[in-house]
């Protein structure tokens, strides 16, 4: 799914959508060039601020573990969804992400993770009616990590909450007109023959046994589910 169908009300419920801004899909009207992503790494501090930029991504996403190595592919399609569900019952989780200025090293970086993560950005959106990405009307966002036990294990909640409102600098609009990340490119769906084979590492006619589920790979703690919201 293209960013530039997305709402701030698909993060939850049905809410009011944010204005259009001229950052509204930076990833489409200035095409980045190919490099390697630079993901956040919400794990790495118990705080993190950030400034997020344009829209957010929304996608569905396997998560697998095995022998300790993480993998994943990102499939929407309901014949991979219930070969997965059927073969390895195994189910997509629901991800989102969106570019932002890390504000610990002032770098763009893309912030993936679960709905609760932002959670904030929504908020913010539903308050002020506006974009929180937004050139001009957006805000910066702190994110705080909390590790808990729970019965079944450790588990990493997440919580966000606006600063302040923070119209990007000159300096900022130009970084982000060079360095944006092309969300649709960095969160391609996995061809479908593949999906199989991405996660397992093996020949998709292979029989498997179903190995544990993780939440994430690149912008999340990797020993925890994270349910703080179900979509």
């Amino acid at each position: 799914m293209s960013n530039e169908n997305q709402s701030w009300s698909q993060i939850e419920d049905n809410k009011p959508s944010a204005k259009k801004d001229t950052i509204g899909n930076a990833g489409q009207q200035n095409k980045p060039v190919r490099r390697k992503v630079d993901f956040v790494k919400l794990s790495s501090a118990p705080s993190h601020h950030f400034r997020p930029l344009g829209m957010f991504k929304s996608f569905d996403k396997f998560f697998v573990t095995e022998n300790g190595k993480v993998r994943s592919a990102v499939s929407g399609d309901s014949s991979i969804v219930d070969l997965m569900k059927q073969k390895h019952n195994l189910d997509p989780q629901k991800r989102f992400a969106i570019n932002v200025i890390d504000r610990s090293d002032g770098k763009l970086k893309v912030l993936e993770g679960p709905a609760s993560v932002f959670r904030g950005f929504k908020e913010y959106n539903e308050k002020t009616k506006r974009n929180p990405g937004g050139s001009k009307e957006g805000a910066d966002f702190e994110i705080d990590v909390a590790k808990k036990m729970t019965q079944n294990g450790e588990r990493t909640f997440y919580t966000s909450k606006e600063e302040k409102r923070t119209p990007l600098t000159d300096a900022e609009k130009e970084m982000v007109s060079k360095n944006i990340y092309d969300l649709d490119e960095v969160f391609k769906e996995t061809p479908k023959d593949k999906v199989e084979a991405f996660l397992f590492g093996r020949p998709l006619q292979q029989q498997l046994s179903q190995p544990s589920i993780i939440d994430e790979g690149n912008a999340v703690d990797d020993n925890t589910i994270d349910t703080d919201l179900n979509f």
